[in-house]
């Protein structure tokens, strides 16, 4: 329950005139959960829908990353075409 101006808790519940006077004003009572619910729901359904093609496209850059040979190491051109392909 809430409290009145005096701090006591009020023991009557509020009359249906104050319940369409709070609706009025914009005073409804929300959950503070649903806009993480909200969040939460809406990322799950963007990786649900693009996991699968993030995951391949994260596999493919790091297979391109990770597989050199001594020549690409060591030419510096070839260095800075591949760092340029990552970004």
């Amino acid at each position: 329950m809430a409290e009145n101006e005096n701090g006591q808790e009020k023991t009557e519940e509020p009359s249906e005139k104050r319940l369409r006077e709070a609706r009025e004003k914009g005073q409804i009572a929300r959950s503070r959960e649903l806009g993480s619910l909200a969040l939460t729901a809406g990322s799950a359904i963007v990786f649900l829908v693009m996991g699968g093609q993030m995951l391949s496209s994260l596999a493919a850059m790091m297979r391109q990353s990770f597989i050199l040979s001594r020549n690409e190491i060591f030419d510096p051109a070839t260095m800075f075409h591949r760092l340029a392909l990552m970004f």
